[in-house]
């Protein structure tokens, strides 16, 4: 039994250390980012990111037009973890760093067609657990209720 637990505690402090490690390369991994004629740039073939742009399982809608930069960042930035990296005409860059393992995801917007356009990913791993869509939701809900 005691070797049990053992071989237990070792898996959990493996896994622990690897998570650890994924964060760390998640603040060192700096992906291509930003719009391309007139579109953010696709998302991996993973799924922890959402677009406006994808066709497939990345789907997300976008963002009312309506909204201006100011309010669009008051309400990101309220958001746990947000930190505004670019700012250009039409487009914003924010990443989000977890607090425990330091995972971090990236959300872009950028204004085309009346809209705002989002993409949101993580740098690193294969699911986020729906991380990203669920912030975009959020941002959505909470811009409507303003």
């Amino acid at each position: 039994m005691k070797k049990i637990l053992i071989i237990v505690f070792v898996v959990i402090v493996i896994f622990l250390i690897r998570l650890f490690m994924l964060g760390i390369e998640s603040q060192n991994n700096s992906p291509l980012l930003g719009h391309v004629q007139g579109k953010l740039t696709p998302c991996p073939d993973k799924p922890n990111c959402v677009s406006s742009f994808a066709q497939d399982i990345h789907k997300i809608d976008p963002i009312n037009g309506t909204h201006e930069v100011t309010e669009l960042k008051n309400v990101i930035l309220s958001l746990g973890g947000a930190k505004l990296e670019q700012e250009e005409e039409n487009y914003l860059r924010f990443s989000f760093e977890s607090k425990i393992f330091k995972f971090v995801d990236d959300l872009e917007l950028y204004k085309t067609d009346g809209f705002w356009h989002v993409r949101s990913a993580s740098r690193v791993g294969h699911s986020d657990m729906d991380a990203n869509r669920k912030r975009v939701e959020k941002i959505r809900k909470t811009l409507k209720s303003k």
